[in-house]
């Protein structure tokens, strides 16, 4: 395979311009096609070996010290300047360039009065370009690049944190080792002097065996679950999660009362699920009850599939950690720090996303919202929208 420079080579020739003498029609080979007359103008490629000797007398060698001939796997990019018809010339070397890249592609032209127009897509050069497309940018300047994949994986760290089943290997790790860490982390991070370790069951639990390991004291069983109630945090009335709570959920008397009580959960979304646990712990008698978040504040939605709140009804989102505290009613809470939970993936810390901690997407998301019986429905996908949802499923 042709190497890439860090730089590209420049080849001057002179010739009249290329217009086409009728639109072609859009296929996946080039819609546009190359006049038999030399090629017009100057054209700058990644494609093609660049000779050592010509590396060190050009004007930008210095970016690279150990730049040598081997084959590279780099992205597409190609450079037209000089030509009436530059848009149409960089299509066809883009074309050309095609196997540098087939995950997305953009032109950038210059127009006579230094206007600036862009054209970008994902697909293939001929998928993201047809003629009407070219006609938007004008211009004599011309700067194409053929998208390859991006190298890093960006892999959900709440498999760990909440959705696979602790039993899981995800993503090369275990999901039960990863919560018992991060259970212990809390102990060493936050510890708080207790009576009582409790989980919010279920997938509180492993956590929760974290922390009482590390703290010393003993875990036990404080709330059942009932496995009839499905999630409360997704249900579109606040009603309805309230109801849901009481019934999804009951504290064991023998255990929290007079109790000074370390209560584990996986996360904290709206905050109402949390608050309802802390008023329950107290109507069973605890003495005190402190909330142990074994995963970072949530402060941004989930834009990938997962039906998660608006960032705007997420409570971290809104509140500091203490304003957190006071509104759910608990003596103290303290979260997994994000750096500390970065320090314990290590090395493949780099290939998760955390957006849902940070707001920093891999890919920017966009977002619809609509009305879905009586509640606000989050159509949070990445082309989402009111016409990607059935008719029935809006009210």
């Amino acid at each position: 395979m042709a190497a890439t420079s860090c730089f590209s080579s420049s080849i001057s020739l002179n010739a009249k311009p290329y217009k086409p003498s009728k639109p072609l029609p859009f296929l996946r080979s080039p819609f546009l096609q190359p006049s038999s007359s030399p090629l017009p103008a100057s054209l700058s490629s990644s494609h093609g070996v660049v000779s050592s000797s010509r590396i060190k007398n050009h004007p930008l060698a210095f970016l690279s010290d150990d730049y040598d001939e081997k084959p590279r796997e780099e992205c597409g990019v190609v450079g037209i300047y000089g030509d009436s018809e530059a848009s149409r010339l960089c299509y066809l070397a883009l074309h050309a360039l095609q196997h540098r890249g087939q995950e997305g592609a953009g032109i950038v032209t210059v127009s006579k009065d230094k206007v600036l127009q862009t054209i970008t897509g994902v697909g293939l050069v001929s998928e993201v370009f047809n003629e009407s497309k070219l006609d938007q940018l004008p211009g004599d300047i011309a700067i194409g690049h053929c998208l390859m994949p991006h190298p890093e994986p960006k892999q959900c760290i709440f498999e760990h944190i909440y959705f696979s089943l602790p039993n899981s290997i995800v993503f090369g790790r275990s999901v039960y080792e990863s919560r018992h860490v991060f259970g212990e982390i809390l102990a060493t991070e936050s510890p708080v002097d207790c009576d009582v370790v409790i989980a919010v069951p279920d997938s509180g639990v492993v956590a929760a065996l974290g922390y009482a390991a590390k703290s010393g004291v003993a875990f036990q069983q404080g709330l059942i679950r009932s496995h009839y109630v499905g999630r409360t945090f997704i249900e579109p009335s606040q009603k309805i999660r309230d109801f849901g709570v009481k019934l999804k959920l009951s504290p064991v008397r023998g255990v929290l009362e007079g109790k000074r009580v370390v209560v584990v959960d996986d996360s904290i979304v709206r905050g109402t699920t949390s608050s309802k646990i802390v008023r329950l712990l107290r109507e069973a008698g605890a003495k005190e009850v402190h909330m142990r978040i074994a995963s970072p504040p949530i402060v941004a939605s989930c834009y990938y599939g997962v039906d998660t709140p608006s960032s705007e009804e997420l409570i971290s989102n809104r509140m500091s950690v203490d304003e957190v505290r006071n509104y759910i009613g608990s003596d103290s809470l303290a979260f997994l720090s994000f750096e500390t939970l970065k320090k314990h993936l290590g090395e493949d810390s780099k290939t998760f996303c955390y957006a849902c901690f940070t707001g920093n997407y891999p890919v920017k998301p966009t977002e619809d919202k609509v009305k879905r019986g009586g509640g606000d429905f989050i159509d949070d996908g990445l082309v989402g929208g009111i016409n990607n949802i059935e008719g029935g499923w809006v009210r």
